[in-house]
């Protein structure tokens, strides 16, 4: 007996004739094979066959739809009106196989559909010319009949086998005369075998389609329910819709939102439930659906996510937070992704054009919807939205209420932090947040603080700043706030659970990606931001014409150390770095960066220009990036050493061709051809890079031990080296230097050596001493370097000389300079890092010559309180309260709640070594930034004082 084979395959197999009525296999579509493939690697879910045979039943029920209005508008015998149905039933057989019956009364399919669409995966319908035809028939009609198929490129029925194991379709197909034609009966096996066709009657009851997956083995049927996958994609049906699973059985209604609590921890599928409240609109080109809680974009009614988000939509989760938003008809998107979940094309302009079309149903609806918590979190998603709802509410009259806080009325505006950032009288309720939007742990800005003050003006607070400020009660308007104010505000936007109010600089980058997000120009969104309060945003330092894209955008983003600011000139290097984001050359980067009004000197472009054609001009000719040389400052020695040996050149030659680019370039002592030897000893690294050494300093003598110990001479040698080249030499130089020294003598900051006599960092006398002995010594050869080092080890040492006088401490050293005494509030720390008396720890430091701004607490401020008002517990380990720790919010509040003065708790603060200005000032420059009403706009923009 022969042995079996191993493999077996349909391919190349055709029927014996006569054996079918007729005959099919699976095939792609040749023009889209590549995108084919990834479809399939794209359909990781096996519930998108459920999605798949809805959509196909969908398109069915449109089919038939409109061919019958065809008919009943041009045969002149209308009949009933075509309703539409689709049903989906999960049981067993009468062989006890586990199968999913998806039944349509749609158009169905006869045999040319099987053949051309059914098994062509990667086909469309709305493709074949039959349609075509038909639709230009439809068309001619006045008004003409529409269809818009949701069929879209997909692996269409091959995603059937992500659940079936075996496939049986029965089908009859309604002719275009509207009489029901053959009926079809198709079994197929599996991708690769062949479709078997049978006629199953010369003409059917009724047109339809019903498709059978016998479910494949490892799919559980008690753990796998077609209602749940159904209630997860299906938000709005369009027919009337039934899904059945033994006694449970779920009904859509045409045109109606199913809600759905989507369960804990599943994070997955539609999320919509609560108060409702629909609009539709009169085109049929789609619906909205305003909800209490959850949210999502719809196409065809079936859940899906947007690739584009900006505008009404959320940066992660659905996409749409207070609304259901449905795209369908008229409004049906182009283009989905293979799976069909994520909408390709950007439809945020259409849905926010839909949102705010729909804002009357918003307005109308009795209960929570809209209330204060919902605005607050569709303002967490997206600002926009609520924008277009807070609008709604007061173009309405309406007023939300939350706390005793009125919110979004024509007076009031919108602003929720107002629920934490105002502080209460005392005959008000409590409030109790609602999410970060609410409850914005962070100090605001004092001109924000101050204008939510002027703009609600509890009569508390506002006396107490009037003590201070008696400027503060003048009768001036205030600016009318919005959502998307607080938002352009925020530094952690957007989404985020930890929101922080925007302290630094808004650089133009900032400005057109808050543009794109909110939808408006870039120019817009910097008035604005000069309107709330951030001058240096002004367009009005714009040219006329300037247009700023996020594409262009990029020139303008740095690091917050060396941002790009309107108050100093640009450097040689701010240029060509910005010349290098921008991919360009140093000429159109030049005349962009003016556009916006930044002040190029004419010098450093011009420079910069050349730059681009001498590489003589490059900081280093290996990273580009750091630029040219400076035209206002002298070139370094170092540098023309380099560029002597590099070019082959003599150094005179150097200098003279540097200078006739305008620069400083002299050759000091260098030698005509300077040696390897050379440059690499006016190297900082000893590396023949830059930095180089600068001629115009001193020599640090920490530099010169590194030298001696890198390259194996005596200190005395290497400094004959560097006179030889005309630089200044330490004052002082002991002649017992040592290499153990450099631990001493380095900046462990910058990287640089300390320069004597200071004052430096209390830190680099502490650093890598293990004990006080070790401290004796530090400060003996900082001293015999020429420090002015007054810090003394006791004679007598207690323990707690020990515990402060240590880099592992409680005190942080690095934070205080020898010239200044240590704030009184880092000995507070201390005593309670180490469970001993403030004025215990003073005295021990005074004992070592370290002066403390007080010896002991302010008369009448206790330790507990005393550390309460520093922060103490809000400061990180190891750091220390700081004056930005003390803005007005956080001064005016504790004078709140301490009932006394707003400068008695500035003269607390100052007691305890923190130098806060004195808050007349403080509040006068949060004054002069205060938002005020745009003067166009007045009754609209403002609020006045009441």
């Amino acid at each position: 007996m022969p042995e079996l084979p191993t493999r077996l395959s349909a391919d190349g197999v055709v029927p014996s004739r006569g054996t079918f009525d007729g005959y099919a296999r699976f095939r792609s579509d040749g023009r889209r094979v590549l995108d084919l493939a990834m479809g399939i690697e794209l359909y990781k879910d096996r519930d998108l066959a459920v999605r798949e045979l809805y959509q196909n039943a969908l398109d069915a029920c449109r089919y038939r739809r409109a061919r019958q209005e065809y008919l009943d508008r041009t045969t002149g015998s209308p009949g009933e009106p075509y309703t539409g149905s689709i049903s989906f039933v999960q049981g067993l057989d009468d062989d006890g196989r586990a199968y999913l019956d998806c039944v349509d009364d749609g158009i169905g399919m006869g045999e040319a559909e099987l053949r051309g669409v059914f098994s062509h995966a990667g086909a469309r319908f709305a493709e074949q010319l039959e349609f075509k035809l038909e639709r230009a028939r439809w068309e001619s009609l006045d008004p003409p009949v529409k269809l818009y198929p949701n069929s879209r490129f997909g692996i269409g029925v091959l995603s059937y086998f992500m659940l079936a194991e075996e496939i049986r379709v029965t089908t009859c197909r309604m002719d275009t005369d509207g009489v029901p034609g053959t009926e079809y009966e198709v079994s197929i096996c599996g991708p690769g075998h062949l479709f078997r066709i049978n006629q199953k009657a010369a003409r059917g009851r009724v047109p339809g389609t019903r498709v059978r997956l016998y479910l494949r083995n490892d799919i559980e049927p008690e753990n796998w329910s077609v209602i749940d996958v159904l209630r997860q994609v299906l938000g709005i049906a369009e027919f009337a819709t039934t899904a059945r699973k033994g006694g449970l059985t779920a009904v859509w209604e045409p045109g109606q939102l199913r809600g759905r609590r989507m369960p804990p921890n599943t994070g997955a599928g539609l999320n919509a439930h609560g108060v409702k409240s629909h609009w539709s609109a009169h085109d049929g080109g789609g619906q909205v659906v305003w909800c209490e809680h959850g949210g999502a974009l719809l196409v065809d009614g079936l859940i899906v996510e947007p690739t584009l988000r900006k505008g009404v939509f959320s940066a992660t989760g659905p996409g749409l937070t207070g609304a259901v938003v449905n795209l369908c008809g008229p409004s049906s998107v182009a283009r989905l992704s293979v799976d069909r979940r994520h909408v390709l094309d950007d439809v945020s302009l259409m849905v926010r054009k839909m949102l705010e079309q729909a804002t009357d149903a918003l307005t109308e609806v009795d209960g929570d919807l809209p209330g204060f918590r919902w605005l607050c979190r569709v303002a967490e998603a997206s600002a926009t939205l609520a924008d277009i709802a807070a609008c709604a509410i007061a173009s309405h009259g309406l007023e939300l209420t939350y706390s005793g806080m009125a919110f979004g009325g024509r007076l009031d505006g919108c602003f929720p932090a107002d629920l934490d950032l105002v502080p209460k009288d005392p005959h008000q309720e409590p409030r109790y947040g609602v999410g970060p939007w609410g409850n914005v742990h962070d100090d605001a800005p004092d001109h924000i603080y101050l204008w939510r003050i002027l703009d609600r003006r509890p009569e508390r607070a506002l006396r107490t700043l009037a003590e201070v400020c008696p400027e503060i009660d003048a009768p001036r308007p205030v600016r009318r706030p919005r959502p998307s104010d607080q938002w352009l505000l925020m530094s952690n936007r957007p989404g985020s659970h930890s929101l922080k109010w925007h302290r630094q600089p808004f650089d133009l980058q900032d400005i057109a990606q808050a543009a794109d997000n909110l939808q408006c120009t870039s120019l817009e969104v910097a008035a604005r931001l000069a309107g709330l309060g951030f001058p240096d945003t002004d367009p009005r330092h714009w040219e006329p014409g300037a247009l700023l894209t996020t594409a262009n955008s990029t020139v303008f983003k740095t690091t917050r150390v060396d941002a790009l600011t309107r108050g100093k000139p640009l450097t040689s290097a701010d240029l060509m770095r910005a010349a290098q984001r921008a991919n360009d050359t140093v000429a159109p980067t030049s005349a962009l960066l003016r556009r916006f009004g930044f002040h190029v000197p004419a010098k450093v472009e011009n420079l910069c220009r050349s730059a681009e054609k001498d590489e003589l001009l490059w900081l280093n000719p290996q990273r580009p990036s750091d630029g040219c040389l400076d035209p206002d400052t002298p070139v370094s020695l170092g540098h023309i050493a380099q560029a002597s040996i590099r070019l082959e050149i003599p150094v005179p030659e150097v200098c003279r061709r540097l200078m006739a680019h305008g620069l400083h370039a002299s050759p000091g002592r260098l030698p005509n051809r300077p040696t390897p030897e050379s440059m690499l000893l006016l190297s900082m690294d000893l590396d023949y890079e830059p930095p180089w050494v600068d001629q115009r300093q001193p020599l640090s003598p920490g530099h010169v031990l590194f030298v001696a110990n890198e390259l194996g001479m005596e200190p005395t040698d290497v400094l004959a080296e560097f006179t030889a080249l005309g630089f200044s030499l330490p004052e002082v130089f002991p002649a017992d230097a040592d290499a153990n020294d450099l631990s001493a003598l380095h900046d462990e900051f910058d990287g640089q050596y300390l320069i004597p006599p200071g004052p430096i960092s209390y830190g680099h006398i502490f650093h890598n001493v293990r004990d006080l002995n070790g401290l004796r010594h530090r400060i003996h050869r900082l001293r015999a370097y020429g420090f002015d080092i007054t810090v003394a080890v006791p004679r007598r040492p207690t323990s707690l000389d020990r515990e402060i006088l240590s880099a592992s401490g409680p005190l942080n050293w690095w934070l205080v300079n020898t010239d200044e005494a240590l704030p009184f509030a880092h000995v507070l720390l201390a005593a309670r890092s180490l469970g001993a008396s403030p004025g215990a720890i003073a005295k021990r430091l005074h004992v070592g010559n370290i002066p403390t701004s007080h010896d002991n607490l302010p008369k009448g401020l206790s330790f507990r309180e005393a550390l309460r008002l520093i922060r103490a517990d809000e400061v990180e380990e190891g750091e220390v309260p700081t004056v930005a720790k003390f803005p007005l919010e956080y001064l005016h509040k504790t004078a709140l709640r301490k009932r006394t003065s707003i400068r008695h708790i500035v003269s607390l603060l100052n007691d305890l070594g923190i130098p806060v200005p004195d808050p007349a000032d403080t509040i006068r420059a949060a004054l002069a930034r205060v938002p005020r009403p745009r003067p166009t706009t007045p009754d609209r923009e403002s609020r006045p004082n009441r």
